[in-house]
Order: C-alpha cells, then sequence, then structure tokens
C-alpha cells in the first residue's frame, strides 16, 4: 500500500514539473516571436530609411546588439 502512495506522490510530482516546463517553453516562444517581429521591422526601417538619414540607419545599427 505505502508503495502505490509514493509512485502516486512521484507521479503528481512529475505532473507538476511537466506542467512548470510548458510554461517555460511558453515563455520562451512568446520571447523568440517577439525578437522575430523586432528583425522583421529592423529589416523594414533598413529599407525605408535614405542614405541621408543617418539617425534612422544609426538605430537600425543599434538594434541586433540590442536583441543580444
Amino acid at each position: 500500500m505505502r508503495l502505490a502512495e509514493e509512485q502516486k506522490k512521484q507521479k503528481e510530482e512529475l505532473h507538476k514539473k511537466i506542467i512548470n516546463l510548458e510554461k517555460q517553453l511558453d515563455a520562451k516562444q512568446v520571447v523568440q516571436l517577439e525578437i522575430e517581429q523586432l528583425r522583421g521591422k529592423m529589416n523594414v526601417m533598413k529599407h525605408m530609411g535614405d542614405e541621408e538619414d543617418l539617425e534612422v540607419l544609426n538605430k537600425v545599427e543599434l538594434m541586433p546588439k540590442a536583441l543580444v
């Protein structure tokens, strides 16, 4: 009887760990999506900026460094 209780407790702990890992994975995927969106915006800014628009070019150059 005691063995069954221990196994049930282990199963519950593993289930909690799985849920926690799934939450961490979800959070990681949200961050990765945000990074990809920022990279897309950066590419748009790169193509929209004129060669004379140094401010935009400087921002675009600094963005990848901020993403690291």
